[in-house]
């Protein structure tokens, strides 16, 4: 698999920033939506997340990446290249874990404001929560695309407690369908497709999921309600 260099993960990034801004914007518009209203938070958190990862980028491409080298083109110190590669793969999980938990507050949210009964007010392990939203509250239509995505970034954020090694109480691995691609979670093994390739992707989805979401009827006919995250 062909990696994306420094400069396209920011441009990419900066892509979906744009992308969630403009949809964050049109529902505030077309919905007159308060901006702490948890049907407008979830793309406010996700913009927070995207934006400090690129910010970091930026900074990496147009600071640190300069001390590789002296102004004369020799090659400085290696250990230099190796703090920016470690930098890239810090921003890399902090970018996951930003977006993850912004997708799990917000539907968490938005399933207690639907029905404060399910999944135990909304307290329940993520999955179950995600799947009642999807599957059994809204009834998305491609509900097995959607659970199969979550189950997978669930899955990745996991792993990163682990040092990016898999481990679950059962014992058992797992393998999760994904956009046409397979991945594999192999018990005590470390997983190695976390590109910046796949973030995007999922980072996507994430975006697609919660417009959907979020122009369902149920979810449209909601009272205004602050999200308790919000300043």
């Amino acid at each position: 698999m062909v990696q994306m260099t420094d400069p396209q993960v920011l441009e990419t990034l900066l892509s979906r920033l744009q992308k969630a801004s403009e949809v964050r914007d049109n529902l505030i518009v077309a919905n007159q939506w308060h901006i702490y209203d948890i049907r407008v938070t979830p793309f406010t958190k996700i913009i927070n997340a995207i934006n400090c990862t690129a910010l970091g980028f930026d900074s990496m491409i147009g600071y640190l990446a300069s001390t590789i080298t002296y102004p004369d083109g020799t090659k400085r110190d290696p250990v230099s290249s190796c703090y920016i590669f470690e930098l890239a793969g810090y921003y890399k999980i902090a970018f996951v874990q930003c977006v993850f938990s912004a997708t799990e507050s917000s539907l968490r949210l938005l399933l207690r404001a639907l029905n404060p009964t399910a999944c135990n007010n909304g307290t329940a392990e993520f999955k179950s929560i995600y799947d009642c939203l999807i599957r059994t509250e809204l009834e998305l239509s491609c509900a097995n695309d959607w659970i199969s995505m979550l189950d997978l970034f669930r899955l990745i954020r996991n792993t990163f407690h682990n040092n990016g090694v898999y481990f679950h109480k059962s014992g058992l691995n797992e393998s999760i369908l994904y956009r046409g691609a397979r991945y594999h979670f192999r018990y005590g093994e470390k997983i190695d497709f976390v590109y910046w390739d796949l973030c995007k992707e999922i980072l996507d989805d994430v975006i697609i999921l919660f417009s959907h979401i979020l122009a369902h009827h149920r979810v449209l006919s909601l009272p205004q309600i602050k999200d308790p995250f919000a300043p």
